[in-house]
């Protein structure tokens, strides 16, 4: 049997079937990835993640190698990464100009001392020059005893200036009252004289009344009592100018006493002045010495080394290198844009990063926020704001890569779970509530 063609309005009837089923398939097709998408959008959870960078540092923080002074590098005794215990030498610095200045501070510092010694001996009436405590280092030195010999040799000679000096006016005095002495000898002798020529007076008196001497005799007996007595008053006279004599003398020698007395006074309390002044000086020239050479703060690695010439010059307080103790725990610490920092709270979850590791055999480290700073921070070279995070690495993370203190991170600090569709909706509800409060 024939097949019957259909007749051409069948085909058009058909063809407008065919067209609706196909058009049928296309939107349900298109509600079905619409609606999908949709579906996806609200109910398909996305972790969220704020996303930092930094470095690996030790818990107990780096410490820094620094010099007071700064100066010219002698030689360097360590390098990046090598182990050192507390007090062992990292750096030595020139010391020709640090050296001079002690010597020159020590040189005078040892004539005050020994110049102290010689006025303390001519003060106190000693024989022997005794040196101050508080500067054995001074005094076994060769300086020393030259600066001793050399003061004992003036103290001998200023002791025997002064004893002959006051010898000589001793030795006047002595003479003076040896004077007094003849003085008044010559006096009783004149007195003695005066009371017999008093009798012979009276006797010659009694035989002038009798008629049996002349008065002659008697007139020239009392001339001659009278010249005795002139006698005895000059030497009383000669007696009391001598005394005044021997006044002065004594006056003169006390008053050379108390003048020596005060000019070593004097002398000695400015020379312990300049003592107690150099003495600073000097002790801070032997700690600039001992600074020459730098040592380890503590024990630990060697990293950050700036200082890499001999002959180099290292400025007051610079680092020089940094020392982080080995043992102690590793941590991670980064930046957080102040932008990020509401979602952002200790404890939270943290996927490091290690940009210095091959990313396809490295495995991602787990961490927990343990620490962040209460006040925003600025970086001392893009000057940009930050808030710093401290992350605590899980136990076997730090020794299985061996991270190293130093190395940069890069950190996904996990925040709350959230659908596509609030990504979508939050850029334009922000610009709305800026646009209504405006």
């Amino acid at each position: 049997m024939a097949d019957v063609l259909p007749s051409p309005p069948d085909r058009d009837v058909l063809a407008r079937r065919a067209a609706v089923r196909s058009a049928r398939t296309g939107w349900l097709i298109v509600g079905l990835v619409f609606g999908g998408l949709a579906y996806w959008s609200i109910f398909a959870p996305f972790e969220g993640a704020v996303l930092s960078r930094g470095q690996i540092t030790v818990e107990s923080n780096q410490q820094a190698v620094q010099h007071l002074e700064g100066g010219i590098v002698k030689a360097i005794h360590v390098s990046e990464a090598d182990s050192v215990t507390q007090g062992q030498v990292l750096i030595s610095l020139d010391g020709t100009v640090v050296e001079a200045a002690t010597r020159a501070t020590e040189s005078q510092l040892i004539d005050l001392l020994a110049t102290e010694a010689r006025l303390v001996a001519e003060r106190d009436g000693g024989n022997t020059l005794t040196l101050r405590h508080g500067f054995s280092v001074l005094h076994d030195t060769p300086q020393m005893s030259s600066a001793l010999d050399l003061q004992t040799s003036l103290f001998r000679t200023r002791r025997a200036s002064w004893k002959t000096q006051s010898e000589i006016l001793d030795q006047r005095v002595r003479q003076l009252q040896a004077q007094i002495e003849g003085m008044q000898r010559q006096t009783a002798a004149l007195e003695d004289q005066h009371s017999l020529l008093d009798d012979e007076i009276v006797r010659f008196e009694a035989l002038v009344s009798q008629g049996n001497a002349s008065v002659v005799r008697v007139l020239a007996l009392k001339r001659e009592r009278a010249r005795l007595v002139g006698a005895i008053q000059s030497l009383g006279s000669d007696i009391a100018a001598t005394q005044v004599r021997i006044g002065e003398t004594r006056n003169e020698l006390i008053g050379l006493s108390q003048q020596r007395t005060e000019q070593i006074l004097s002398h000695l309390t400015e020379t312990q002045k300049n003592i107690d002044v150099l003495s600073e000086q000097f002790n801070a020239d032997l700690n600039r010495q001992k600074r020459l050479v730098i040592r380890a703060p503590r024990s630990g690695r060697v990293i950050g080394v700036r200082a890499h010439t001999v002959g180099g010059v290292i400025v007051a307080s610079d680092p020089l290198m940094f020392i982080v103790p080995e043992g102690d725990r590793l941590v991670a610490k980064v930046q957080v844009r102040p932008s990020d920092i509401d979602r952002v709270s200790v404890g939270q979850k943290a996927i490091l990063r290690f940009p210095a590791f091959d990313q396809s055999e490295t495995p991602k480290v787990v961490g927990q926020i343990a620490q962040l700073s209460a006040d925003a921070k600025t970086d001392p070279v893009t000057g940009a704001s930050f808030f710093e995070a401290v992350i605590t690495l899980s136990g076997e993370s730090g020794p299985a890569l061996d991270l190293l203190p130093g190395m940069p991170v890069e950190a996904s600090l996990k925040t709350e779970s959230r659908n596509v569709l609030s990504y979508l909706v939050k850029p334009l509800s922000d610009s709305l509530s800026h646009v209504f409060r405006e």
